[in-house]
């Protein structure tokens, strides 16, 4: 037990420089190019590292907080790319409890989806490890992004009961800029805090195919 403890605060510990990483490329991007943007993406970036600070230290954190994270992630990313990216984002809650199960097709769950942000549904008593979605949310932006390509980001977050249901896809671009060290490190290491915290409890599917990457989440809420 106190091993496993170990590796948790381990893979934790890992995620803080990660996430400011990867923002801080956002907002250098924005400063390279004299954007008028920069100021508010400095905003956005501070609303998420108070999350960040607050939050990541504990084991279990309020789902509303985490989505509102997820959220402030993708506005500051729509301020660094604005239109030239088509994004698809919606979080969508129904009453009832599901167990956790893989859906039985993944483009299909899709066909609702809206480029609108939804207004957000009440979560209230449900908990989720913090920062347990976002890597796959971040990976989509890092490796989905060209505007001379044909790319388009899809994020859905399905809310049923006790079970969390996340969907990530997005077509496979050229990324001009060359792939940072950091590169993997967040699926690798959410993959490892998953087995920790939701060992029977979740099922993640990954698909590497050959027009696009899709990532399919399910897990129980506390």
């Amino acid at each position: 037990m106190q091993l496993s403890e170990a590796r948790l605060r381990h893979l934790t510990a890992q995620i803080e420089p990660n996430f400011l990483f990867n923002s801080l490329n956002s907002i250098y991007a924005l400063a390279i190019e004299k954007s008028d943007q920069a100021p508010e993406a400095i905003v956005q970036l501070s609303e998420m590292m108070r999350y960040v600070l607050n939050e990541t230290g504990k084991e279990w954190v309020p789902l509303e907080k985490e989505i509102g994270y997820i959220r402030s992630y993708i506005a500051l990313q729509q301020t660094r790319f604005g239109s030239s990216i088509p994004l698809n984002f919606q979080i969508r809650s129904a009453a009832g409890d599901s167990k956790p199960s893989l859906p039985e097709s993944i483009s299909n769950s899709l066909s609702e989806t809206s480029s609108n942000f939804p207004i957000e549904s009440p979560f209230e008593g449900l908990k989720v490890a913090p920062l347990i979605l976002i890597p796959f949310i971040e990976n989509a932006f890092k490796h989905g992004v060209n505007a001379e390509e044909n790319s388009n980001i899809r994020i859905l977050i399905d809310i049923n009961g006790s079970s969390l249901h996340l969907l990530v896809v997005n077509n496979k671009v050229t990324v001009k800029q060359p792939v940072d060290s950091h590169s993997g490190l967040g699926i690798g290491n959410t993959k490892r805090r998953l087995q920790l915290l939701y060992p029977r409890d979740h099922v993640l599917d990954i698909r590497d195919n050959a027009h696009d990457f899709q990532v399919s989440l399910t897990l129980k809420l506390l």
